[in-house]
Formats: C-alpha cells, sequence, structure tokens
C-alpha cells in the first residue's frame, strides 16, 4: 500500500474529499461532502467539521454500512450488542 498522503492545517470549503489513503491533523472542514469508499485507511486528527459538512459513504464503505444496518435492525438484541461491541459503544449509550 502506499504511503498515505498529509494535509495539516489546511482549510477545505465547498469541496469533495475522499477521505481514504490520507491523514488529516488540525484542519478545518466547511461545506464539504466527506466521502469514505473503504479502499484504504485514513486518519483525522484534531480536526473542526462543521456542522454545515456531509458524510458519503460508497462502495465498499456503503456496502459494510448496510450489512451493519441490517444486523443492527434484523438480528434482534444479540445483532444490537454485535454492532455495539464492533463499534466499541457501550450498552444504552448515547455516545
Amino acid at each position: 500500500m502506499a504511503d498515505l498522503v498529509e494535509h495539516i492545517d489546511e482549510t477545505f470549503t465547498g469541496e469533495t474529499i475522499v477521505l481514504d489513503g490520507k491523514i488529516y491533523k488540525e484542519c478545518a472542514f466547511v461545506e464539504c461532502i466527506l466521502v469514505f469508499r473503504g479502499e484504504a485507511p485514513f486518519t483525522m486528527t484534531g480536526n473542526m467539521v462543521d456542522v454545515t459538512c456531509r458524510w458519503r459513504f460508497e462502495g465498499a464503505a456503503a456496502l459494510t454500512a448496510a450489512a451493519m444496518k441490517s444486523i443492527y435492525h434484523g438480528f434482534g438484541e444479540e445483532g444490537k450488542k454485535l454492532i455495539q461491541a464492533t463499534l466499541g459503544i457501550a450498552p444504552n449509550s448515547t455516545s
């Protein structure tokens, strides 16, 4: 796998940003569409993501999100527990 592309202290406004394969540190995102395709890892540290931004999952990431939603809603309490454990969320947690 290629090295991740690093963005430090940059501001992105009104852009569609594909996150795969990138590192974002101390960046600001305003009115952006943040896209994750599941093709490569990414990291985000100390960023400001404005409420005007939207998230979009495509490709493998969209399929994974749909599968997790199906498990959560279609397998009763055990499905909910599995997804919560996978995501590191305590049962009955609001965070």
